[in-house]
């Protein structure tokens, strides 16, 4: 008697384009006609969705925004993320793998993105990949500040969180702005389809989804992203110079604690050259420890290769600067439907399933990085003697401890906290509760009034309280 062979489960990965910027990737990654993923575009632009050609779209903005954009309000995005919060959790829900696209700086990008990936990390997705660009220098200190919270919330809930500083996709001098933010999309749609085939074995070498997750197991690493490009009969050098000279790498190459290694290449390319080609990569990066690498043929590539390098840094010291200027950007590449969950919901407390990032976020510096630099502390200076005594600092005093009566200062509610928990709300509002009380003999119950005569009424004693008289027993609401 044979035995059936049991059929392995299908991996549920979504990809999220949030706000304008993020659905034009998402747009991208369209084009080349997936069908290993489902592809949803969230937005409170609704003529931005109903154009994009995406078939699943989540639109946010309703009677909030008359179905337009925020206006880069974050505080509007925010209300229309608390009125769709459900709708959202539709889209991680019952998900395995999840890419979210996104423009920081603005309202929808800097609060829906944040949003999704903390719904994505507490729904216990295995795997969650964030690409997010960030705003010009330009733009001002108030956008470039909520880029840098919005980054650093969401980093903390991703597996693999890159940021692309549109201070570099707009430095190249030989290409017009739709052209560079034409090659920005396609750089984010190659990397993304480049994680895509390796873990759904379209490449003629794979990287599984298991290994994946073995290769990035925490949360809240810096991660960093690069690509390059060759062609002709030294394709495999040029592409690893050009991969070292990405501007995504600020002209430094990382040493990599772990790494993803892609390369396309077309039907010609012999496995020595390969392998030598791999060992080139993994050496640029000082990669040490884990390292996983897909292979994958093009046949329209013929002479051409292409080169993807995703991974997390070994030194938690070393920074990426991700809005360096560079002068030069290498070369290198229907009808909508609401989605809508099939599983009824019937959480109550929603609107609590979103808490603050960390508080105390320092001002944002000139440079935006995947790690926020921490002050350091300022050193105290000593007055000489040759000092004059009005130069002289006086001592300042020890802080006085806080004593009972006194409240401890309350934490501040970061922006994305759209309500306090159910334990919080327990903690401060402690229930008054009433003991028994015992009644004492009619004789005992004068207090008072004990050494006086008796103010006898219809046989009761009005010097004795009602409630005794009668036995009534007083409840606390």
């Amino acid at each position: 008697m044979s035995q059936e062979i049991p059929q392995q489960r299908k991996l549920k990965i979504r990809i999220a384009g949030v706000g304008s910027a993020g659905v034009e990737m998402l747009k991208e990654i369209n084009a080349s006609g997936r069908s290993d993923a489902t592809l949803v575009a969230i937005d409170t632009d609704l003529s931005t969705l109903t154009q994009s050609g995406i078939k699943h779209i989540l639109p946010c903005g309703g009677e909030i925004t008359n179905n337009l954009g925020c206006g880069g309000d974050p505080n509007v995005a925010k209300e229309a993320a608390v009125a769709n919060l459900q709708s959202l959790k539709a889209v991680v829900n019952n998900a395995d793998f999840i890419v979210i696209l996104s423009a920081l700086g603005g309202g929808t990008g800097s609060v829906i993105a944040p949003i999704l990936s903390k719904l994505a990390f507490e729904s216990g997705i295995k795997f969650i990949v964030n690409f997010c660009i960030l705003p010009l220098e330009m733009e001002g200190s108030e956008r470039v500040s909520l880029a840098q919270k919005a980054f650093k919330y969401l980093h903390k809930r991703s597996n693999i969180a890159v940021s692309l500083p549109n201070d570099i996709i707009m430095s190249s001098r030989n290409k017009t702005l739709k052209e560079a933010f034409g090659e920005a999309n396609k750089c984010v749609a190659n990397a993304v389809c480049s994680m895509l085939d390796m873990i759904s074995g379209n490449g003629i070498i794979n990287t599984d989804f298991p290994t994946l997750k073995k290769i990035f197991p925490e949360h809240g690493e810096n991660s960093f992203f690069a690509y390059g490009c060759g062609f002709g009969e030294n394709a495999a050098e040029d592409a690893v110079i050009d991969l070292k000279k990405c501007p995504l790498l600020s002209g430094n190459s990382p040493a990599a604690k772990n790494l993803l290694i892609n390369i396309v290449c077309g039907e010609s390319m012999e496995m020595n050259k390969t392998r030598l080609l791999l060992e080139s990569v993994k050496d640029c990066f000082k990669a040490s420890a884990k390292t996983g690498f897909g292979i994958k043929v093009n046949p329209d590539y013929d002479s051409k290769i292409e080169i993807t390098a995703i991974g997390t840094l070994q030194n938690p010291g070393e920074i990426l600067s991700v809005c360096k200027k560079t002068s030069e950007i290498p070369a290198c590449p229907k009808n909508p439907e609401h989605i809508v969950s099939n599983e009824k919901n019937t959480d109550n407390s929603a609107e609590s399933t979103v808490d603050s990032p960390q508080s105390g976020i320092k001002s944002p510096q000139r440079r935006l990085s995947t790690r926020i630099p921490e002050e350091s502390p300022s050193e105290s200076q000593e007055p000489t003697a040759s000092e004059p005594p009005e130069t002289m600092q006086a001592p300042q005093p020890a802080p006085r401890p806080v004593t009972e009566d006194e409240e401890p200062p309350k934490k501040r509610r970061g922006f994305f906290v759209f309500g306090k928990k159910k334990g919080d709300l327990k903690q401060e509002q402690p229930v008054a509760t009433q003991s028994e009380f015992k009644f004492v003999e009619k004789s005992q119950q004068r207090g008072f009034f004990e050494d006086t005569p008796p103010n006898m009424r219809n046989g009761e004693d009005l010097d004795v309280p009602t409630f005794m008289r009668r036995n009534i027993k007083i409840n606390v609401s």
